[in-house]
């Protein structure tokens, strides 16, 4: 092999190398985003959980939202639940005066309701 071969061949490997970095910088904010996005909805689960433990041995109803407030002021949702990744307090919202439905959320990266790709709402699967 000649030295401009040798050269070549390793500003080549060089410029993949920086290729290879760069496309792992652009692309990491996607994947926190995706990482947070699966750790919300895995702790919404889990908060749905409890929530279905209120149900049946208690008072046969989902909690009112201040009930629920006051369930996570004493921690009976369980510590590890009561804030999103962003630090943000997850939402929840009786959906008839019944109880016999809720919705549960969070409003994602921006903290603030709606929003669109990363600040976009993240709403927990319906119970059933």
């Amino acid at each position: 092999m000649t030295r401009s071969k040798s050269i070549s061949f390793a500003l080549l490997a060089v410029l993949l190398v920086l290729a290879g970095l760069a496309i792992w910088i652009v692309t990491r904010p996607i994947r926190i985003y995706r990482s947070q996005r699966s750790e919300a909805l895995q702790e919404m689960a889990m908060l749905a959980g409890a929530l279905e433990l209120w149900v049946v041995p208690d008072i046969g109803h989902y909690p009112s939202a201040q009930e629920f407030a006051k369930g996570v002021d004493y921690n009976y949702w369980g510590p590890q639940v009561t804030t999103d990744p962003w630090g943000n307090p997850y939402q929840y919202r009786p959906l008839d005066l019944q109880g016999s439905s809720y919705e549960l959320f969070s409003f994602g990266a921006d903290g603030a309701p709606g929003g669109d790709g990363s600040g976009a709402d993240i709403v927990a699967p319906p119970p059933y």
